[in-house]
């Protein structure tokens, strides 16, 4: 058959791009029974075991509904030919097989051909899982019309094989999971494995630790030719001091020690020697379109000198014109004076109205 893709990495892949791995219907439980039919059909009928095993990855993996999805065939044999650079590295003739069998298995037609033909009956002979009976019109190969291959595919339903028994049947000798299944079937032994790359440790690093260790007594013993202080060389029970007489080597040390007076800490106190400045009100500008706003004035009970309050400008008067001018230029000597209150508007009315009909009769005509 030759070398095995790493058909780990394969799976792991399409778990990442399926939407549907983990449904209960058309997932990974699904996947592996139709391996498990694949591969028995494929053996019988001598067509490419590798093929059928990537169908059973590939058929099912776009679907995006669990019901009327009818292109979902076809979108998981283009992903087979999108991995193919990478992963399975298949000829133009196995790609085009995969594909065929990816695309066509949703048309419920049959082939001829071993290998696409047993794709679609270890498909079908799945469709047991709805509880329905398998037609045997629909079935493409001799071996899938058998009782005892049906019997076998509902068998499957409670004890649905997992990836490395699916890989290992493939091919014992290759492929990705054949040292984890040969370590599974060696019997374990007694001690625990080392691993290869790690080296034999010598037989003085192997001893137990009762015999590398030494005793207290001689660790604090010194050699003749470096001569070590007494005080490092008196035992550690001498150095030690009992827990009874600690409080009291405390309060010893207490005593000798010499008292450092501390100043206790200052109250912080309000400085007085900052003045505030004192809120003056604003002076009105001219530009200001309205009275000036004064600020905020200082309490009664600050001292400084109390701010000047401004006082409002004079509004300046115009002289009114009570009585009216005569002839024709009355309205343009009128205008050069202020408006006219209400009283005296009320009080000149009649005379404006007089003046007004003369001014009209002394008109000349035109």
């Amino acid at each position: 058959m030759g070398s095995l893709p790493d058909l780990s990495a394969v799976l792991d892949a399409v778990r990442i791009l399926s939407p549907i791995s983990s449904s209960p219907n058309h997932g990974e439980a699904h996947w592996r029974r139709v391996a498990a039919n694949g591969l028995d059909l494929a053996t019988e009928l001598g067509a490419d075991r590798l093929v059928v095993l990537l169908f059973a990855i590939f058929h099912d993996c776009m679907r995006f509904d669990e019901f009327a999805d009818p292109d979902h065939g076809k979108r998981g044999g283009f992903l087979a030919c999108c991995l193919n650079g990478e992963l399975l590295r298949f000829d133009e003739d196995r790609l085009d097989l995969l594909y065929s069998a990816c695309a066509g298995h949703t048309d419920g037609a049959i082939s001829n051909e071993p290998t696409i033909g047993a794709c679609w009956d270890a498909d079908r002979l799945d469709l047991c899982r709805f509880d329905t009976e398998i037609v045997m019109g629909a079935m493409s190969t001799a071996p899938g019309r058998t009782t005892s291959v049906h019997a076998r595919a509902r068998g499957l339903l409670k004890n649905t094989p997992d990836w490395a028994s699916i890989f290992w049947s493939l091919e014992p000798t290759a492929g990705a999971f054949s040292d984890v299944l040969r370590r599974r079937q060696e019997p374990k032994a007694r001690g625990p494995e080392r691993p290869p790359s790690m080296p034999e440790l010598p037989p003085a690093l192997t001893k137990p630790a009762a015999t590398v260790a030494k005793p207290a007594a001689t660790v604090r013993e010194h050699s003749p030719a470096i001569p070590m202080p007494p005080t490092l060389a008196k035992p550690a029970a001498t150095v030690a001091i009992p827990a009874t007489t600690a409080p009291e080597h405390s309060r010893a040390i207490a005593r000798r020690a010499p008292a450092i007076d501390r100043p206790a800490p200052s109250k912080r106190e309000p400085r007085t020697d900052i003045q505030e400045p004192l809120l003056v009100a604003r002076e009105p500008s001219p530009y200001s379109r309205g009275p000036a706003q004064p600020r905020p004035q200082p309490s009664p009970g600050r001292s400084g000198p109390a701010p000047r309050v401004p006082e409002p400008a004079p509004a300046a008067k115009r002289p009114v014109s009570t009585s009216p001018v005569e002839g024709r230029h009355y309205w343009t000597a009128t205008l050069l004076h202020a408006e006219p209150t209400p009283a005296e508007t009320s009080q000149a009315a009649p005379a404006k109205k007089a003046a007004a009909e003369t001014r009209d009769q002394d008109k000349p005509p035109r």
